[in-house]
């Protein structure tokens, strides 16, 4: 079981869902998601919810995850960084930059927000809720 919760810790892997979401808290509005793309390009920064070592085409999780968003619209359009993450979909997949190196949407981006109107809760690692399991 410890292997198993190991596996899925940190930015990379399991806590990339929470990572991606407060990059989208960091940025905070639409307005601010043009510099976030262009400091991205600059290297001063990275975007969670793009990329994915493996996957060189939009992560088929995603898309998965993207109906689960539609479905639980009327939850997930109460946050406004929703907004922010569609800006950010929407700018990254019009960028050369990210275009050129099949930088693609992975599930991350969206995830936490259908996970948000499940459960009302963004820190979804499963490290981090392991004090939270019956004794």
């Amino acid at each position: 079981m410890i292997s198993a919760l190991s596996a899925s810790y940190g930015p990379l892997h399991g806590g990339a869902i929470e990572v991606a979401y407060k990059n989208i808290e960091d940025v905070g509005s639409v307005e601010n998601a043009q510099a976030k793309i262009d400091n991205v390009k600059a290297g001063k920064e990275r975007l969670f919810g793009y990329g994915h070592r493996v996957y060189r085409v939009t992560d088929p999780r995603s898309v998965f995850i993207r109906q689960i968003v539609d479905e639980l619209k009327d939850e997930i359009f109460k946050d406004p960084l929703l907004m922010v993450a569609f800006e950010i979909d929407r700018l990254a997949s019009e960028v050369e930059y990210f275009i050129s190196r099949r930088l693609n949407l992975n599930d991350d981006l969206y995830a936490a927000f259908a996970y948000k109107a499940i459960w009302d809760r963004t820190n979804l690692a499963t490290c981090t809720d392991i004090h939270r399991m019956p004794r």
